[in-house]
């Protein structure tokens, strides 16, 4: 998670949900189950997932999501949104489902009251969050592969450049 403001996602308002129109600011933060901890999952109540999978009604299962703390917008994390039913205790239509982690990340203590944007995560959004993931695993794969598409365009231009060259 990066704490640095000016790293920290804009507001939908101001870059745009999507074209869908999905999104909703959650009044309510309940604990996720064990099985969810620490694989990025945000669980929410079915009405807000599309049955169709189209997206066009809510979310898509394992739809790349990102949260923001609407008190420090500088708090965000990004996950997968699946839906929940009646598996969660406390899970309305109002809140999400958050693992530990994912509440610590978002900065969420149990005093306060919570207002979390949850609106679909741009490729930019997801690309920035998995580059500075706090597994060093994660982050590492994210920057070799980014490194491996760098070199590769590389080696285009100057196979290209080597092919008219030589005509």
């Amino acid at each position: 998670m990066e704490t640095n403001e000016t790293l920290a996602p804009a507001p939908a308002q101001k870059v745009g949900i999507t074209p869908r129109q999905v999104g909703f600011t959650a009044t309510a933060v309940v604990r996720s189950g064990e099985l969810d901890a620490g694989k990025g999952i945000i669980r929410v109540h079915n009405s807000r997932i599309d049955r169709k999978g189209a997206g066009k009604d809510g979310f898509r299962r394992r739809e790349p999501v990102i949260l923001i703390n609407s008190h420090d917008p500088s708090c965000w994390v990004v996950g997968v949104v699946m839906g929940a039913g009646r598996s969660i205790e406390g899970l309305s239509r109002d809140s999400v489902a958050l693992d530990y982690d994912q509440r610590d990340a978002l900065g969420l203590h149990r005093s306060e009251s919570e207002a979390i944007e949850v609106r679909p995560a741009t490729h930019t959004e997801v690309f920035r969050y998995y580059w500075n993931h706090p597994d060093p695993g994660m982050s590492l794969a994210t920057r070799l592969g980014a490194l491996g598409v760098a070199l590769g365009v590389v080696g285009a231009v100057l196979g290209l450049v080597g092919l008219v060259i030589s005509l």
